[in-house]
């Protein structure tokens, strides 16, 4: 009863502040101490964030492009977000001084991509026109004779998508490789699983051999004729886990979403006491290595998983080394020594199984990164059975980690509500007297950026509801 009556007196104390601010009262923002960011040793001034947003149109149309990708690189670092399905977008980025110069990169499929150098103020709408890509041919700038073919080589372009034939989802991070008369090209699918490869051969129709590779799909050989502009859609076959011997993640693709309001630096550091500006949400997550011994019982593995360090690493604080053993499993030895690389081993005289599906491992990472994909390469050196008999054709099938981080559209809009008004202050308010009201987007509440949220903040959100000030600090 105690707890709830202090709790029910704290929010009273915080209701009638929040009262009496919106009376017109202008001298709590005097009395509101905001921590200045900290300086990044690089840039000698105090950092300030500043706020672009408006659309990205397309030049021929003048309709918004949905999806375009916007990077903002300012004097205190860099900044990411993508238009919503109007063209709209919105993006802080962080400056030492008002006007300062800030580059944009937009990248969009069919277009060509921008970038440009723009002065950003406290608040600056700034709209972008995107050419789209043209089809016309373009000739190679030195003709290339090939054996049994003399030409002027044109330049030709296929896009499309790359897709799971059993799920018909795009798949992100597939690499494709375009073999023609006159050359070799590469490309990478986005997050949706788009592409566009360029291909350089004699004349239109001409043949393109393809080879696209995805963790967990078959690789897929194809050959097809490309005519100047081409749409070609690539079906790829999931690899199956149902021999004995298989090993592999689960899941297959794992997609971490941290929620963001660092605005500075590149990377997270290791040791979380180092993150200078707080993350909200989680920044560790876990996935699991399952086997299939068939009829066997597991007695025996050794496996190494490599990985890019720069996107996550093994959280070492958890479990040996980083690893836990699964409800199927055991662990004997982790050795994490080697940058990007985790060895483990297991031995149970009694065994584990027979099963199709034994869950050996969960692994423990820490993100290192604020977007980005790694594979995951698992190598399986010994996999036998109580008897020292291998367990039929061992094979590691590879698995993928995906980094993303979600930001804030519209600072203050603690509800999502598409507007800043008293009841994202009242909500920040419960919050922060510890009510935790369903529904609250925090990462939309550090209004005045100082790493954590609290009855400041719910302070400047009422004032810019009220007019008192016309923008966050």
């Amino acid at each position: 009863m105690c707890k709830k009556n202090d709790t029910l007196l704290s929010m009273a104390f915080v209701l009638f502040f929040l009262l009496f601010l919106c009376t017109g009262n202008t001298m709590v923002l005097a009395q509101v101490s905001t921590p200045s960011p900290t300086p990044v040793p690089a840039v000698t001034c105090q950092p300030c964030i500043f706020n672009a947003s408006g659309y990205v149109r397309s030049s021929t149309t003048n309709a918004g492009i949905s999806g375009a990708s916007i990077t903002a690189v300012g004097s205190m670092g860099t900044r990411s977000t993508t238009t919503d399905s109007t063209g709209y977008y919105s993006l802080n980025v962080a400056n030492c001084m008002s006007g300062d110069n800030v580059d944009f990169t937009i990248t969009a499929p069919g277009y060509e991509d921008l970038i440009t150098g723009r002065g950003v103020l406290c608040s600056s709408t700034i709209d972008f026109l995107m050419d789209p890509v043209t089809q016309e041919t373009t000739p190679d700038p030195t003709p290339v004779n090939t054996p049994g073919k003399t030409c002027a080589p044109c330049i030709f372009e296929a896009s499309g998508y790359v897709r799971s034939s059993t799920t018909n989802l795009g798949i992100s991070g597939a690499s494709l490789t375009g073999v023609a008369d006159l050359g070799t090209t590469n490309t990478t699918t986005d997050s949706t699983g788009f592409y566009r490869l360029r291909v350089y051969n004699c004349m239109p129709g001409d043949i393109v051999d393809f080879t696209i590779t995805a963790p967990g799909y078959a690789d897929l050989i194809t050959s097809l004729g490309v005519q100047c502009s081409s749409t070609i859609d690539f079906l790829m076959d999931p690899i199956s886990q149902d021999s004995a011997g298989d090993v592999w993640f689960v899941p297959e693709h794992k997609t971490h979403t941290m929620l963001d309001l660092t605005y500075f630096g590149d990377t997270i550091p290791i040791d979380p006491s180092l993150i200078p500006i707080a993350i909200i949400g989680p920044y560790t997550f876990t996935n699991e290595v399952l086997i299939n011994s068939g009829n066997q019982v597991l007695g025996e593995y050794e496996f190494t998983i490599t990985f890019d360090s720069s996107v996550a690493v093994i959280n070492t604080n958890e479990g040996t080394n980083g690893v836990t053993a699964g409800a199927d499993g055991f662990v004997s030895a982790v050795h994490t020594e080697t940058t990007g690389e985790l060895s483990v081993s297991g031995f149970d005289a009694t065994g584990k199984g027979p099963g199709s599906t034994l869950h050996v491992l969960t692994i423990h990472w820490l993100a290192r990164s604020y977007s980005g994909t790694t594979t995951l390469h698992i190598g399986v050196t010994t996999l036998t059975d109580t008897s020292s008999n291998s367990i039929g054709a061992p094979r590691g099938h590879d698995g993928s980690i995906e980094i993303v981080t979600v930001s804030c559209t519209l600072t203050g809009d603690v509800d999502n509500s598409g507007r800043i008004d008293i009841v994202d202050a009242l909500m920040l308010a419960q919050y922060y007297v510890g009510l935790n009201p369903p529904g609250i987007d925090l990462v939309c509440g550090d209004v005045n950026h100082s790493g954590t949220i609290n009855i400041v903040d719910a302070l400047l959100i009422a004032q810019y509801y009220v007019g008192l000030i016309s923008s966050f600090p």
